[in-house]
């Protein structure tokens, strides 16, 4: 068996072990060395950063197995591709957007309780205009979240202006579905 293999890259002699295995090639190791390999990948990621992110951001939407919070860590960390794959979704999934809309909105009328008054009401649409003045101000987008959300998997809130806060959108999207007890 071979001890010292040459790499085709670097050129020098090393020892197989720094090699990795190839069963495709005649000694069944692969032609660059381990760093060499390490090295030429990284080049490529760095040269074609923003297409393996588009790519990723494909194969995380055909398979369902795939763990989310990648997904959403992509979209935080790359917001300018976000807003065209959610418009071509939409469009291509009416039906799906629909009835998640109108499940959200049924959910929200049936957590607003009937002793809510006109100020109740009113603080509700403040929390709603502030968070849209935010967004523009501030060029972040800001959204109105339930403190307790609405369908959570433990505990479920009502729609009152006691249950709301302004949050970003990313810190929503993380949050999710989910009641933190601070």
């Amino acid at each position: 068996m071979l001890d010292n293999k040459l790499c085709s890259t670097c050129n020098k002699y090393q020892n197989i072990t720094d090699f990795y295995k190839n069963k495709s090639k005649s000694n069944g190791f692969s032609s660059q060395c381990k760093q060499c390999t390490k090295f030429k990948h990284k080049e490529y990621r760095e040269k074609n950063r923003i297409k393996i992110n588009l790519n990723q951001k494909l194969k995380y939407k055909e398979d369902p197995t795939v763990r989310k919070q990648s997904m959403v860590n992509f979209k935080i960390k790359n917001p300018q591709y976000n807003r065209p794959y959610e418009k071509i979704y939409k469009r291509n999934n009416k039906g799906k957007v629909n009835s998640s809309n109108s499940k959200y909105r049924a959910s929200k009328l049936q957590r607003t309780p009937k002793w809510l008054t006109k100020d109740d009401w009113n603080k509700i649409e403040e929390y709603y205009i502030y968070a849209q003045f935010m967004t523009d101000s501030l060029g972040i987008n800001y959204e109105v979240d339930h403190i307790i959300p609405l369908k959570g998997k433990n505990i479920s809130g009502l729609h009152v202006p006691q249950n709301l806060q302004i949050i970003t959108e990313e810190e929503n999207e993380s949050k999710g579905n989910k009641y933190n007890v601070r």
